[in-house]
């Protein structure tokens, strides 16, 4: 078994590429919304297929975050 302090640091580590991927994707969806009539339309699918990978990755960590704290609290 890893240590409790290990645990809390993979966490926090987690934590910081979670908040990465998720200003991206939100930065994505602003510029989304701002140029949706000016841009082309390939431009917009490229633009929407990366804002969907990065909430994808998002969400792995969200789901990575949760069970690193169920293993620590299971110790």
């Amino acid at each position: 078994m890893k240590t409790k302090d290990k645990i809390k640091e993979e966490i926090g580590f987690y934590k910081l590429l979670m908040t990465i991927t998720s200003a991206i994707a939100s930065s994505l969806v602003g510029w989304l919304f701002n140029n949706l009539g000016v841009v082309l339309s390939a431009k917009i699918i490229f633009v929407f297929t990366g804002m969907m990978i990065f909430l994808f990755i998002t969400i792995f960590f969200l789901i990575a975050i949760k069970t690193k704290i169920e293993e620590l609290s299971y110790e």
